[in-house]
């Protein structure tokens, strides 16, 4: 994971962390009717993404592979959740634990991809680059697909900085108070808009038209972008399957 990508990694953890005392019980996960960020997927994880209602339909996942992916989600969710919570930390202690929560979703993502055919894996990764939306190309396997120049790959990482510095601030403003949560919403819709268009002026035509191939058909999301932060947040609360947080409630 490189520099950029674990900034905007910790900084999601951040935003979980904001919307979780916003929102009151049911923490971040708790994707009830109408919430910031129903489905959230926290867009580097496929085994968050797999407990989207939305996703589990596109892949067909029979009951048992649900029940299977639910159990493994459970036990995660579990462990992240102790990890968040606990007393304040000083940078040193706070990086070990950005880098315990990458390890977990790491060792998450590989056990639920054991529960996937070979064909829905295929089409998770397509989906999975859909949902990620622009923080996709901070990946290097995706940038070494696509040819990026390390000239490209330096313009899109600060386009990503600079969302991630504007999205922290309004989640800033939220937790004072000064603005409402449907304000932030539609405040990082529009900067999810702009970034994807931004990033997408940094890719030439042909690269363009990779990248679209690379995510194969359209993915039908039930939720609205929501707070996209690059990371593919849903936004629209309609998800059965919890995120790290807990399931839905309605």
């Amino acid at each position: 994971m490189n520099q950029t990508l674990r900034t905007l990694f910790a900084s999601a953890l951040c935003i979980v962390a904001a919307v979780s005392m916003a929102q009151g019980p049911g923490g971040p996960g708790g994707m009830r009717r109408g919430g910031m960020i129903g489905g959230m997927g926290m867009g580097m994880g496929t085994g968050f993404m797999l407990m989207r209602q939305d996703v589990q339909n596109d892949l067909k996942l029979t009951a048992d592979q649900k029940a299977k992916i639910e159990a493994i989600s459970q036990k995660y969710r579990e462990q992240m959740r102790s990890r968040m919570g606990g007393p304040g930390m000083g940078q040193g202690d706070w990086q070990a634990r950005i880098d315990e929560m990458r390890k977990m979703m790491e060792a998450q993502d590989t056990e639920v991809n054991q529960v996937l055919t070979p064909q829905q894996q295929k089409r998770m990764k397509e989906i999975r680059l859909q949902l990620m939306g622009p923080a996709a190309l901070l990946e290097q396997e995706v940038q070494k697909e696509l040819g990026l120049t390390s000239q490209q790959v330096s313009k899109i990482e600060d386009l990503q900085r600079k969302a991630s510095e504007a999205n922290m601030s309004l989640f800033q403003k939220m937790r004072d108070g000064s603005v409402t949560r449907e304000q932030v919403q539609q405040a990082m819709q529009n900067n999810q808009k702009a970034l994807e268009a931004e990033t997408m002026k940094v890719l030439t035509p042909e690269q363009q038209g990779k990248l679209k191939a690379m995510r194969g058909a359209e993915f039908k999301r039930q939720d609205s972008p929501g707070f996209g932060f690059g990371f593919g947040f849903g936004g629209g609360g309609r998800q059965r399957g919890g995120g790290p947080g807990g399931p839905g409630r309605n």
